[in-house]
């Protein structure tokens, strides 16, 4: 994904040093999220990837430039 020019959000694991139960729940969120995404790919966000980050993880997620949750709240105040 290094050379790609698509735009991706990244969500990362909050916790700088998971557990291994903390780093197998994130993974099975990705592996849950891949499997909705094949069966309803109009209405879930495409998971790219799952990758180490440093001390971590991360779930490399479709950027489809929707309206991000903090300024939806915002404009509907």
């Amino acid at each position: 994904h290094a050379h790609s020019k698509k735009k991706v959000v990244i969500k990362l694991l909050k916790n700088e040093y998971p557990t291994s139960q903390q780093i197998a729940g994130f993974k099975h969120e990705y592996e849950i999220t891949k499997r909705l995404y094949s069966n309803l790919p109009e209405l879930i966000i495409q998971p790219i990837d799952f990758v180490k980050s440093q001390n971590s993880y991360a779930i490399i997620l479709e950027d489809f430039e929707a309206l991000s949750m903090d300024r939806f709240i915002k404009s509907n105040i």
